[in-house]
């Protein structure tokens, strides 16, 4: 456990995390005392070696088995070699990570006070089923003063896309919650993994912040508190994303060259992080001026 005596802010740039046949690199910072998470990272998955990245070779009993050529970086996982980084790969994914923590960092509270092996692992928990590797685009710039929730007020005007009947009927509902640029975003959502097809309805959360603050003498960030949200008060948020979700539901559609998304809309998928980065994109993604949280009150609507 770390003192917020001494350490305020924990944070380290372009660690290398291994898990299996994936390596990890990571940049966050975490403040101990509030929870507040801010990190990017990408992956670097190993490919088991092709035959050009091999050499035969025979024993003197005559059985053959499979060496790298000279210069190919592997990795031996229970006797099957797969590619490993080299030092363009590792250069590659400092600098990847480097830029999506300047420019769309994952921002999420979790628990105070963690340990450094809980921190890390709850990074990754966060990378799989959470923010995902990298935050949304950020908002655009707005000459116009708005509410955190600016709807536009003719709404069929948002957008013509429309999903099947079928999308419409579906029964099972996911939830996401999301934290960029000092909002909280909750989001209750379907689809259809064959087509991609997405409704989805969303709230918005701004959290009134306090006073930043410092420890002079001590190598610490300084870091704007906020009021953490109570398991009711979140309840509510989702509450008020399914009621939009069945009465005004935002209607997208996966982009054809991100397809392989739509298996994150089984109920089997092991994780959704590609998915809400997608509609939270498609949320400040303005129509017309106004966040697209929902749209236009259907006229009939499938029994809840």
């Amino acid at each position: 456990m770390y003192s917020s005596l001494h350490c305020l802010t924990l944070r380290e740039d372009c660690l290398w995390v291994e898990q299996g046949r994936r390596a990890i690199c990571i940049t966050y910072r975490y403040d101990v005392d509030t929870g507040a998470l801010k990190y990017a990272a990408s992956v670097f998955r190993r490919r088991e070696l092709d035959s050009s990245e091999l050499t035969t070779y025979w024993t003197d009993d005559g059985h053959e088995y499979d060496l790298p050529r000279d210069g190919v970086p592997y990795y031996n996982d229970r006797g099957i070699l797969y590619r490993d980084l080299d030092q363009q790969d590792i250069k590659n994914h400092h600098q990847t990570t480097t830029r999506r923590y300047k420019i769309r960092p994952a921002r999420v509270m979790v628990d105070s006070g963690l340990s450094y092996d809980d921190l890390i692992k709850t990074i990754r928990w966060e990378m799989c089923h959470g923010a995902g590797c990298r935050g949304p685009r950020k908002e655009r710039k707005s000459g116009r003063s708005e509410s955190p929730e600016s709807v536009c007020s003719d709404v069929s005007s948002i957008s013509d896309y429309r999903v099947s009947d079928e999308t419409h009927e579906l029964k099972t509902e996911f939830r996401a919650r999301y934290y960029v640029e000092g909002r909280e975003i909750f989001l209750v959502f379907k689809g259809r993994p064959s087509t991609g097809e997405i409704l989805y309805g969303a709230t918005i959360h701004r959290p009134d912040a306090g006073d930043s603050f410092s420890l002079a003498g001590h190598d610490c960030v300084s870091f704007e508190r906020a009021q953490a949200l109570t398991p009711r008060e979140v309840e509510a948020h989702y509450q008020t994303a399914a009621d939009r979700l069945h009465k005004c539901p935002v209607h997208f559609k996966i982009p054809s060259e991100m397809r392989s998304y739509k298996k994150q809309l089984k109920r089997s998928a092991p994780h959704r992080e590609d998915l809400t980065v997608l509609m939270v994109d498609n949320i400040f993604d303005r129509r017309g001026g106004f966040l697209q949280i929902r749209g236009e009150r259907e006229e009939t609507t499938a029994e809840y």
